[in-house]
């Protein structure tokens, strides 16, 4: 899910930005911002939404090495890191 934004103006959306970060502060990784933003706006927008990918992405391999650890007693599972 998007954040919306008003397409008129192509800033940043301070209510849009808070909503997004909202989400993610609760582990709620479905929000994304706009990508149709431009300049520093933008960038600070594909930013958000590389760190909400990263943190799911993150999510799901910590969730796969506690099943691997807890259920199956594999201590050798490794953590996957992701790069920006």
């Amino acid at each position: 899910m998007t954040a919306t934004h008003n397409n008129t103006d192509e800033m940043l959306d301070q209510k849009s930005l808070l909503v997004v970060l909202t989400a993610l502060h609760r582990g709620d990784f479905s929000m994304r911002m706009p990508n149709d933003l431009v300049g520093l706006s933008g960038k600070v927008a594909d930013m958000l939404n590389q760190i909400m990918d990263m943190n799911e992405r993150n999510t799901r391999d910590f969730e796969r090495i506690s099943h691997q650890v807890g259920k199956e007693g594999k201590i050798d599972s490794r953590f996957t890191t992701t790069n920006l």
